[in-house]
């Protein structure tokens, strides 16, 4: 329709989608491109309710060519964007993506620790809290506290019952998740015991 019409504020989100696929096809520097011309469609057009989801996925390919660290900030921009427009759900995806990305890019253990609270805490308040995002607070927590310790974002252990094996999908995510983190955080030990409960 963009071709046919000419731009309007929805050219954004094809242009992201269609940049994403590209780099995950391996041709990155294209997918680049057009991440970054959807989040310049945004800004022209200054849509905010596209906003949110157009940095949460451009985010995605553009950190394969910037720095890492800059993602950070672009899904802290993307969170607070998604917010001012009322959408709860790319907030949220946005502030998952921003505590991924700290760990990925080797910030402190608590530094990390304290960003998956505090993303914890806003998905628990609007009831968008994943499974995905326990099972990977949990890892960081053990990182931080000791293998044993019990996650502050489930002090009931409500979500034990998915992670030790009722759900089996959501067991082998939590255990590739500790398999990662404590490989990033060289804490062999533990990336041994993972890889063998992987």
């Amino acid at each position: 329709l963009t071709l046919l019409h000419g731009m309007t504020p929805m050219s954004a989100i094809g242009f992201v989608y269609f940049g994403s696929m590209l780099a995950s096809l391996g041709q990155l520097r294209e997918g680049y491109r057009f991440a970054n011309l959807a989040k310049k469609l945004v800004q022209r057009f200054g849509s905010k309710e596209m906003a949110g989801e157009v940095i949460a996925i451009s985010s995605q390919t553009i950190g394969y060519i910037e720095p890492m660290q800059s993602i950070i900030l672009f899904h802290a921009e993307g969170h607070t964007t998604a917010l001012e427009a009322g959408d709860i759900r790319i907030a949220s995806l946005n502030l998952l993506l921003q505590c991924n990305t700290l760990v990925w890019c080797g910030s402190s253990l608590n530094d990390a620790k304290i960003m998956f609270d505090e993303a914890s805490h806003f998905m628990k308040q609007h009831n968008v809290l994943s499974l995905l995002f326990i099972a990977e607070t949990r890892e960081l927590d053990k990182l931080v506290n000791g293998w044993e310790s019990v996650t502050s974002t489930d002090p009931d252990g409500s979500s034990e019952y998915y992670l030790q094996g009722k759900n089996p999908l959501a067991a082998q995510s939590s255990r590739f998740q500790g398999l990662m983190i404590s490989f990033i955080y060289r804490n062999f030990e533990v990336t041994e015991s993972a890889a063998e409960r992987y």
